[in-house]
């Protein structure tokens, strides 16, 4: 395995869309515990070979939803041109079979950096 294929066995980090996080273990009840952490149906959004975002199918449609700003940050950087309304859920890619694959610890750890530049960004934009 390379460096940012550690595996944090088939965990996922949940960013909620006031930048919270939190890890869930999604080795059991996948798509029950996917649906609970972004509120509804998902939807992949495939960010790269190994990082799959996740986030609830019908976002634009939620008036409860406010932007994720660390979601639609890795939205905007992949070419994606409208925000990421609520909670999402990143995971690996797909193994050979098409399981979810856990999420790679280097690629955990980037994405709560990420995390906290960003909404610290975020904020002092906000009190400009």
């Amino acid at each position: 395995m390379g460096f940012g294929e550690v595996k944090m066995a088939r965990n996922a980090l949940v960013v909620s869309q006031n930048g919270d996080n939190s890890v869930i273990d999604i080795e059991t009840e996948f798509l029950s515990k996917m649906q609970t952490a972004v509120d509804g149906l998902i939807e992949p959004v495939y960010v790269s070979p190994n990082l799959t975002m996740w986030v609830n199918e019908e976002f634009l449609f939620r008036n409860s939803f406010e932007p994720n700003i660390l979601g639609t940050a890795i939205f905007e950087s992949i070419g994606g041109e409208r925000p990421i309304l609520g909670p999402v859920v990143f995971t690996g890619g797909t193994d050979s079979e098409g399981e979810v694959e856990g999420l790679a610890d280097y690629d955990y750890q980037t994405l709560l950096s990420m995390s906290k530049v960003v909404i610290s960004w975020a904020k002092m934009e906000a009190e400009a």
